[in-house]
């Protein structure tokens, strides 16, 4: 937005003023502080510079200051696709939903980031069609920033992203397991915030498998740490719903439900070609859609490699 709008002023509102401001172009914006604490929304936007239009990136409003016009952004609902085990999170995914559904309803405009994201908006918290809008996420080109050097070791395999029961991190960390009996000289860096019953739950798992000083928990990186890190990477884990994604494309079944639980698993094309093949870490996933070009319901059990996102095999399923 700031590459293409010189002409109005933009305010980016934050919790808290960090250390180093953005590095973002143009000179028509500003960072202004909300301030933390109790309902830190609705009294940081009552004494707030006042703004035509406020775009808030998640579904999360004031609760009884009203903005002027205001837009949320939905990425996903993951947290109602894989709710927590515990009751007190059980508890908290209901007090988000509970808010995800009144900051929707109270917003004027709603952007879904995918037509996936869209349905679940209507279905999950009744929002109309007509209020909601879909814009896609722009690619972010992280190996084109100027690097920060990261201590590393010499071959390592590596995961960015949150450390949460969804992006499948403990299954990542037992498949590295299996590879690092049979093959040692590589680590596995895992990057992203490590707090939380799920990170402790694999904590507990490294140290009982002796693996701690194969699996290093790096903590939040920025941009140029990735970059860095993505350049000299053996192998990205590549994530379970980019993979999804990739499966739906390949079958032509873009709405098609995953069945099942998908896995991470070794696979070898001599398995199924015969001759010798490189070993794959590879996603195992069933779906099960309408094909985009007609016909009944099928079912799909596809291969993704979980390094690069290639989809290696796909192997069509007998109707149910």
């Amino acid at each position: 937005v700031l590459n293409e709008d010189g002409q109005n002023e933009y305010i980016i509102f934050v919790k808290n003023k960090p250390e180093a401001s953005p590095d973002l172009p143009g000179k028509n914006w500003r960072l202004e502080a909300l301030g933390g604490g109790w309902l830190w929304l609705d009294r940081g936007f009552r004494r707030a510079t006042k703004c035509d239009v406020y775009v808030l990136n998640t579904p999360i409003m004031p609760i009884f200051y009203r903005l002027k016009k205001s837009i949320v952004i939905a990425l996903d609902y993951a947290y109602w696709y894989f709710p927590p085990r515990g009751m007190a999170a059980k508890i908290k995914n209901w007090g988000l939903f509970l808010y995800n559904w009144y900051s929707l309803r109270r917003a004027d405009r709603v952007i879904a980031i995918s037509e996936s994201t869209k349905k679940d908006t209507m279905k999950f918290f009744g929002i109309p069609e007509k209020k909601i809008d879909i814009m896609y996420l722009a690619l972010n080109p992280v190996c084109a920033v100027a690097e920060t050097p990261v201590a590393v070791p010499d071959r390592f395999f590596l995961f960015v992203g949150i450390i949460k029961e969804r992006k499948n991190v403990f299954n990542i960390v037992k498949a590295f397991n299996e590879f690092n009996k049979a093959r040692k000289g590589y680590k596995l860096l895992i990057g992203g915030n490590a707090e939380g019953e799920y990170y402790e739950k694999i904590a507990d798992y490294v140290k009982r498998e002796n693996l701690t000083n194969e699996v290093v928990f790096l903590g939040h990186l920025n941009d140029h740490q990735i970059s860095f890190l993505y350049k000299r990477a053996a192998a990205l884990a590549f994530l379970l719903p980019a993979a999804v994604a990739l499966v739906r494309a390949a079958v032509a079944a873009p709405n098609a439900r995953v069945t099942g639980e998908p896995r991470l698993a070794y696979f070898n094309k001599s398995l199924t070609g015969g001759g010798k093949a490189e070993t794959h870490l590879v996603w195992r996933i069933v779906v099960r859609g309408l094909p985009a070009n007609g016909g009944g319901a099928s079912s799909w059990f596809c291969l993704v490699d979980a390094h690069d996102g290639t989809v290696l095999r796909i192997f069509p399923l007998s109707p149910a």
